[in-house]
């Protein structure tokens, strides 16, 4: 089964809608009901959460384009970078790049989302995605996207 999303206008660049898959004896992907795109609601009162903590420091990355993302992997030899969220710990894998948010907040869609994938630590089979939503700025240096241009 498909389920379609996406495909909204972020700024003046018209952004191709995403598609997923569900995936066929999965609790939670078949039918697609737990897949992406999500579009989250807009908070009203911002919720009070503790801060996910990052300790990336610099790691050895291979650089790959599917045609569908760019994606830097972290070399199996240096897989020291950490992630704690609510209380779980994680190690950094990969991040890849959508050119139009997969997600969207309130039905708005933003040009680029940059998703950072951990699994989990205790060897639940789990993952952890952070993912960054940019907007586009004229002269505004982004400080994460810095530390890739090096």
């Amino acid at each position: 089964k498909e389920k379609k999303g996406g495909g909204g206008r972020a700024g003046p660049h018209r952004i191709a809608p995403h598609r997923t898959v569900a995936i066929q004896g999965s609790s939670s992907c078949d039918g697609g009901g737990m897949q992406s795109p999500v579009d989250l609601p807009k908070c009203a009162v911002p919720e009070v959460r503790e801060a996910i903590r990052l300790a990336w420091g610099r790691r050895a990355v291979s650089l790959s384009n599917s045609g569908k993302t760019v994606q830097l992997t972290v070399r199996a030899d240096d897989l020291q970078g950490r992630m704690n969220a609510n209380g779980l710990a994680y190690t950094l894998l990969q991040c890849h790049f959508h050119w139009g948010s997969e997600h969207t907040i309130g039905g708005e869609q933003r040009p680029l989302c940059i998703h950072c994938v951990h699994r989990r630590d205790d060897d639940s089979g789990r993952f952890g995605v952070l993912g960054i939503l940019f907007a586009v700025a004229e002269a505004s240096p982004n400080s994460f996207l810095a530390l890739i241009e090096e």
